[in-house]
């Protein structure tokens, strides 16, 4: 009996092992007014090494197999953090920033700012697109090729593999004459699905603000944060504006997260009167969504919510990556 019991102890230990080995490891990331650069790792806090006392941010991630990747800014330096570790991006004049990471086999696609200009790193090795900083902002990778989108003045513009694309921003959308002759487009993410671009972003002029996203250069009108594509489904992320009428009949506007499937929209559960999505992710078949909910950071696993332990009151959540 002392051999069974032994056993069976053996077995459950060692299973439990294996299943918690197999679990999704959830990774969400975000900044703090402080200047910390910070990250859940399945729900424990974990703050990113630093040396400036200028500050540290993080805007971006990426994971391959075992290794997870970071990457932003310290200080002055643009860099990326490799399982924890601290790495500084060559930087040839001035700040400089990343912003976004892909990778492809042993490529790594790093896009930011170096001084004055905007482009990649690539393997470590400092690529320019532009001569004008803060216009790159987002990066994904579809079999061969690599799409970089930004803007280019008043020029919403992508490269693929190098080669610049311009779609000219579809002026004349406001009625007032002086928004429109100063209407810019933002870029904030973008997907590739076959021969589909989509790029997401809003056209904005002194708080004049619409969220849109183009398909192969044409316009739609959508508030959205981001967008991931999955098993040919598209998927984006953002809010919409519910008015919430008071007892006394003042009416205050809230913004509400939402989930955007192939053009049918669901509202995310809340707990509180607001509510946003910053960032999505698919992974195995699992939609990730993460925002807030008031004055919670949160994630919905499938529409089911999940609430961050509050760290640090300041924390704003940014993005979110999966290694299963």
């Amino acid at each position: 009996m002392k051999k069974i019991s032994i056993f069976v102890f053996l077995f459950t230990v060692v299973y439990g092992f294996v299943f918690a080995q197999n679990e999704s490891q959830i990774y969400i990331f975000g900044n703090s007014y402080n200047g910390e650069a910070v990250y859940w790792n399945n729900g424990r806090w974990i703050e990113l090494s630093k040396t400036s006392n200028i500050g540290a941010r993080v805007n971006g991630i990426a994971i391959s197999g075992t290794n997870i990747y970071f990457v932003g800014r310290d200080g002055n330096d643009a860099v990326y953090w490799l399982n924890g570790n601290r790495n500084i991006l060559p930087r040839t004049q001035g700040r400089a920033e990343a912003k976004a990471i892909a990778i492809s086999g042993s490529n790594i696609y790093i896009i930011g700012n170096n001084g004055n200009n905007s482009g990649y790193w690539l393997n470590n090795n400092w690529n320019t697109l532009t001569n004008r900083a803060n216009e790159v902002d987002a990066i994904t990778i579809s079999g061969s090729n690599v799409y970089i989108a930004g803007t280019e003045g008043k020029n919403l513009v992508y490269w693929v593999n190098g080669r610049k694309v311009v779609i000219p921003t579809e002026l004349g959308v406001n009625s007032d004459p002086l928004i429109t002759a100063n209407l810019y487009p933002f870029v904030k993410s973008i997907a590739v699905s076959g021969s589909d671009i989509y790029i997401l972003g809003y056209e904005g002029f002194q708080g004049h603000i619409e969220g849109v996203y183009w398909l192969n250069g044409r316009r739609n009108r959508l508030d959205g944060n981001a967008i991931t594509i999955f098993n040919s489904n598209i998927y984006i992320v953002g809010e919409v504006n519910r008015e919430l009428i008071h007892d006394d009949g003042y009416v205050q506007t809230y913004p509400e997260a939402f989930l955007w499937q192939n053009g049918n929209q669901t509202i995310l559960p809340r707990n509180n009167d607001w509510s946003t999505a910053v960032a999505i992710t698919v992974s195995n078949s699992n939609i990730y969504i993460v925002g807030t909910d008031g004055v919670e950071n949160v994630y919905w696993v499938n529409g089911r919510q999940v609430i961050l332990p509050r760290m640090n009151n300041n924390i704003i959540i940014s993005g979110i990556g999966i290694r299963n």
